[in-house]
């Protein structure tokens, strides 16, 4: 996508500070709701709608394409309504497993009802939040409640896959789960991909590592050896040209080599770290290539 509307970091951001006096305890309750999870200002909205105009004009999509403003999403049946704020959040996908206990744990991926805060190109983006809880009780939310508008500008927590990935990434038996999330600019995307793992003592969900990669470029895939499970990130060498050592003229698009790093769970530091990393001598158009017919190091 071609786009005129090019937001940086070093944009000025503007705050809007609303300070309203309540009529009656209903104005008073509508108030707190808005500031917690309701609508962005007015300005946001024109905003979001200048986007959509000019994206429109320039890719030729229907006029009737306009991004979201506020998801629609089902009402929540049985117990999970108890679990969280659906007036924020909605179930973007559910998921019961039996992860360490006869009970099965409930894995919630929810997206936020309204934008948090805008990409690069001045289009909506919404607040991801993966809750996981068993009997009823919540043991993990990324997000204790809902961002506040704009307060998650240029972070990396919002939505991306619509999906989770659970599987046992650290080898001890006990299935982690994965969830995506992103930040968008104007031709590229930090992507984080967060496990998190269970403590069987406490019976309690923490994110245990993050992988920091991009959309554009960097890619993730796991691979097991002899009991062993690796995560393999493949990522274009930026900068590649002599002439250009700070990367200053990278291009997004042109064949790169790749460096491929081989992560494992280490027990004892608590953490993924290194065991493997190479250069390859060839350029490819995608990391993905490189992954396809990727073998890991016999020394492993």
């Amino acid at each position: 996508m071609v786009s005129t509307r090019t937001r940086c970091r070093g944009t000025t951001v503007l705050i809007l500070v609303v300070i309203a006096v309540a009529a009656n305890a209903g104005e008073t309750s509508r108030g707190i709701h808005q500031g917690k999870c309701g609508p962005p200002p007015e300005s946001a909205l024109a905003s979001f709608a200048e986007a959509a105009a000019e994206s429109d004009r320039y890719d030729q999509a229907p006029p009737a394409q306009r991004p979201p403003i506020k998801n629609s999403f089902p009402k929540p049946s049985g117990d999970v309504p108890k679990l969280f704020d659906d007036s924020c959040w909605g179930i973007v996908s559910s998921t019961d497993r039996v992860i360490a206990s006869s009970t099965p744990t409930k894995i919630l991926l929810l997206k936020s009802v309204y934008p948090t805060t805008a990409d690069g190109t001045g289009m909506p983006q919404y607040a991801a939040n993966l809750l996981i809880a068993r009997g009823g009780r919540v043991l993990y939310q990324a997000f204790p409640t809902v961002p506040l508008w704009n307060s998650t500008a240029f972070k990396v927590a919002h939505s991306w896959d619509e999906d989770v990935d659970i599987r046992d990434v650290t080898g001890d038996g006990i299935p982690e789960i994965l969830f995506t999330t992103a930040y968008c600019g104007a031709s590229s995307c930090p992507v984080d991909v967060h496990v998190v793992r269970l403590n069987p003592k406490t019976q309690r969900f923490s994110e245990a590592f993050t992988f920091h990669i991009s959309a554009w470029w960097t890619r993730l895939r796991w691979m097991t050896r002899a009991g062993h499970v690796y995560a393999v990130v493949a990522d274009g060498v930026c900068p590649d040209d002599p002439d250009d050592p700070e990367g200053l003229d990278c291009c997004h698009q042109c064949p790169k080599r790749i460096a491929l790093t081989v992560y494992e769970w280490d027990g004892g530091r608590n953490s993924f770290v290194v065991r493997a990393h190479e250069i390859t001598s060839q350029k490819f158009g995608d990391a993905l290539d490189a992954l396809k017919d990727y073998q890991l190091p016999a020394s492993l």
